[in-house]
């Protein structure tokens, strides 16, 4: 399948997403209600979940259209099994990260005091240390994969030989 193909369905699942999230009612208690005791406070609502499903759908498809956006920039003639498993990997890891912060933010209220990992709320830890770290994997393929999958040393003297040439055509009109 052509990594485009790809793209465009993700994109689909956005679209479809976001159509789906304006066709929703809004849920009641999604802005807070009134504060019992003090009128200018506002007290929160639990009505989150009633949109989180289309919220899932905005967010996958944008994550895996991101990974489709980063796989086309590598060459054709470089798009190996290899760069293909990578992306793929990396793809369903922050797939995995996004819906384990909303499975973990969803747990019951008991649950979730209990869970704690490195000061933070297991859902807040995934979101602050899950998140970039998968960004850092991303960027790993292109700083420790560049000469492999970018940019060759072919490719550099290639380049090289087209600046030497054209140097040499410019310093002959000149003369």
């Amino acid at each position: 399948m052509k990594p485009i193909y790809g793209l465009m369905s993700s994109l689909i699942v956005v679209a479809v997403g976001v159509v789906w999230l304006f066709v929703t009612p809004e849920p009641d208690g999604l802005t807070g209600m009134a504060h019992p005791e003090f009128l200018s406070m506002r007290v929160g609502g639990d009505a989150v979940s009633a949109t989180i499903l289309p919220a899932h759908f905005i967010q996958i498809g944008t994550l895996c259209a991101m990974s489709f956006l980063m796989f086309m920039a590598l060459p054709e003639a470089r798009r190996s099994g290899a760069a293909v498993l990578l992306f793929v990997v990396a793809a369903m890891l922050s797939i995995l990260v996004w819906v384990s912060i909303t499975v973990f933010h969803d747990l019951s209220e008991d649950a979730r005091e209990s869970l704690y990992l490195l000061g933070f709320p297991l859902a807040s830890s995934i979101a602050v240390y899950g998140v970039w770290l998968i960004g850092l994997l991303f960027s790993g393929f292109y700083v420790f994969g560049f000469n492999r999958w970018v940019f060759s040393d072919q490719d550099q003297m290639k380049f090289d030989a087209l600046v030497t040439k054209y140097r040499r055509v410019a310093d002959e009109q000149k003369s």
